[in-house]
């Protein structure tokens, strides 16, 4: 969009293969850094779900209670350590479980992801989400 354009900088703080848990567990070590720079932050991401949402049995999962409890905690968090920002929340994206299982194949590894079961964690993304979005301070993608 234009409104930012050559006005902001992004900076990506992607963490691939984490789940809600390890995030929450992180946080409080990772947020000092931004020092006074947080004032200046205009909008965080939180892109969190796809991996708490495998089956039970894999070391990523988490229980969806906990995970809407880990995204409220992440939030307030994130709330407190960057007042002026707008936070963009995004549902997990859907699973081709074709694809996916193919992929493990060629791994050795068996698949453990189901739309159903992501589809579960995305919905508890929109119902925190929606909790939030108070000022429209929250948006959800």
């Amino acid at each position: 969009s234009d409104r930012y354009s050559r006005k902001l900088d992004l900076v990506n703080r992607g963490y691939g293969g984490w789940n809600s848990r390890w995030v929450l567990r992180a946080l409080p070590h990772l947020l000092p850094r931004w020092g006074p720079d947080a004032a200046q932050c205009r909008w965080v991401t939180l892109w969190l779900g796809a991996n708490d949402a495998v089956d039970e049995w894999a070391k990523q999962h988490v229980p969806l209670v906990e995970f809407r409890a880990n995204l409220r905690a992440i939030i307030s968090q994130l709330r407190a350590a960057f007042p002026e920002a707008k936070l963009l929340l995004l549902t997990p994206p859907p699973c081709d479980t074709d694809a996916w299982a193919a992929h493990r194949l060629r791994q050795g590894k068996s698949s453990e992801r189901s739309p159903q079961q992501v589809g579960l964690y995305a919905e508890a993304v929109r119902e925190v989400a929606r909790e939030h979005a108070g000022g429209e301070s929250a948006v959800l993608v």
